[in-house]
């Protein structure tokens, strides 16, 4: 709920004591990732989603959000698979079908 209000510092501390009580808890990684790429630490999301991706690897929401960081960052070819990895597991994309539309599928 810290996250969806916006106040990202507590939604971190308490993601982090999450990771404390369960290391492998679903979704975490991947939601301090989104953290960490809204204050533009992009190596942590990137190690963050990845993290997520290692436990989850068809985890629609972090192959989505991994190939939107590396879009930011210019990686356009990376995020195009990461997209269509998303679709893969989750036809009904609407974002990640989108997104590599607007790139050029």
């Amino acid at each position: 709920m810290y996250y969806l209000s916006g106040d990202l510092n507590s939604a971190e501390t308490y993601y982090k004591k999450s990771l404390e009580l369960n290391p492998t808890e679903q979704m975490v990684h991947n939601n301090l990732g989104l953290i960490y790429a809204a204050w533009g630490q992009n190596d942590k999301a990137e190690a963050e989603y990845k993290a997520e991706l290692f436990l989850y690897p068809n985890y629609d929401n972090a192959n989505f959000n991994l190939g939107l960081l590396y879009y930011k960052e210019g990686r356009v070819a990376e995020a195009k698979v990461l997209w269509e990895k998303t679709l893969q597991i989750n036809p009904d994309y609407a974002d990640a079908a989108k997104a590599l539309e607007v790139t050029g599928r």
